[in-house]
């Protein structure tokens, strides 16, 4: 069954400190069981950023990615881009655009987020309708329940 899960966040950057600190509680449950992931993101600034967050992180911790741009990302457990012409269908999808309505993702999973800014609703509210048009169901949870959650069920 194809699920989409939505997060609502209590700012408007996705990419805020915080709310990446809850983004790797999501990726964890999928990359500890050798699923693939592709992380879409705004632009290139948003892509070193994220990079450099997972580099940061405790060795216990670590996660292995890389960005698109690099010369061969398909063996990366975590593909990190702002191209969606990047994105492999077998990958679990993260959505961290602010303004993405995709129409063809055939992903069995998609995570995305709802910021506080009404604009920024706006489109995860035409993401989500778009993600029912294709037969996704959809839960929507707060951020904070991220530690809570079984995501992979």
């Amino acid at each position: 069954m194809k699920k989409a899960i939505f997060f609502q966040i209590e700012n408007d950057e996705v990419l805020e400190q915080r709310n990446l600190n809850f983004l790797v509680g999501i990726i964890e449950p999928f990359y500890n069981i050798k699923k693939q992931i592709f992380i879409l993101v705004n632009n290139e600034l948003s892509e070193q950023k994220l990079d450099e967050f997972l580099w940061n992180l405790p060795a216990e911790k670590f996660l292995a990615h890389c960005i698109s741009s690099e010369v061969s990302f398909n063996g990366s457990p975590i593909v990190i881009s702002h191209n969606f012409s990047n994105y492999s269908s077998n990958r679990i999808f993260i959505n961290l655009s602010e303004s993405l309505v995709i129409n063809n993702i055939s992903s069995a999973t998609i995570i995305d987020f709802v910021p506080n800014k009404e604009e920024l609703k706006k489109s995860a509210r035409m993401r989500y309708m778009q993600y029912k048009k294709l037969g996704f169901n959809i839960k929507t949870h707060s951020i904070n329940s991220v530690y809570e959650l079984d995501i992979l069920n």
